[in-house]
């Protein structure tokens, strides 16, 4: 169950998010809102090998805004953002929010 309404997840990407322009494999682009993350998770030295970070893109977006049929391989673009990605995974979380995980095209 979700605390706050479909209309305050839009109001708070208006005001947080950025525009996402979605492009289903051979369909029309879409334009949404959505929160735009590049999370970095880093791994330990081991002796005296280096580190290393893995970033993994992602954008979070209402569920009722993604595409029909929407999926892996889909087209992403993140306004502000010169790299270009595509879709690796749609996870809904079950509270009105989509997590978009990407991998760079570009």
């Amino acid at each position: 169950m979700t605390v706050e309404s479909s209309d305050d997840q839009a109001v708070f990407l208006a005001d947080f998010g950025r525009v996402v322009t979605y492009t289903k494999t051979g369909g029309s682009p879409v334009t949404l809102q959505g929160l735009y993350d590049v999370p970095a998770s880093t791994g330990p030295a081991f002796n005296e090998a280096p580190g290393f970070i893995l970033a993994h893109p992602q954008i979070v977006v209402r569920t009722i805004d993604v595409p029909t049929d929407a999926g892996e391989g889909d087209a992403v673009a993140v306004a502000g953002v010169a790299t270009r990605y595509q879709v690796r995974a749609l996870i809904a979380d079950g509270t009105g929010m989509t997590r978009i995980e990407l991998e760079s095209t570009s």
